[in-house]
């Protein structure tokens, strides 16, 4: 389980821990609340995120120093509210209600 916070950070929950609150992986890079998270379709150790800095961004768990791409979402600056991974396309919505589509083959 992967969820987006207000402090900037995706945290990856261990659900076998006894009571499930064990952070198992911290992620960090965005400069603002990660309001959305989505999973790859085709690689168990691949997500996306999506923040209010205006940011889509794209991990590794296996190497979490840092995202492996940085897509902004406009010159704009809008707010990304929601992304959601679909195979080889990461499709985000933000705040200026337009959906964006970037090409994301693992």
């Amino acid at each position: 389980l992967a969820t987006g916070h207000a402090d900037n950070t995706i945290r990856l929950w261990d659900l076998k821990s006894d009571d499930g609150t064990n952070v198992k992986l911290t992620l960090r890079g965005h400069s603002a609340w990660v309001s959305s998270v989505s999973w790859s379709k085709t690689s168990e150790h691949m997500l996306c995120s999506g923040s209010y800095d205006s940011t889509v961004r794209v991990w590794d768990i296996r190497s979490s120093k840092e995202p492996l791409y940085t897509m902004d979402s406009a010159e704009n600056k809008e707010k990304v509210l929601s992304v959601y991974w679909d195979n080889e396309k990461i499709l985000s919505g933000g705040e200026e209600k337009k959906l964006r589509i970037y090409q994301a083959k693992v």
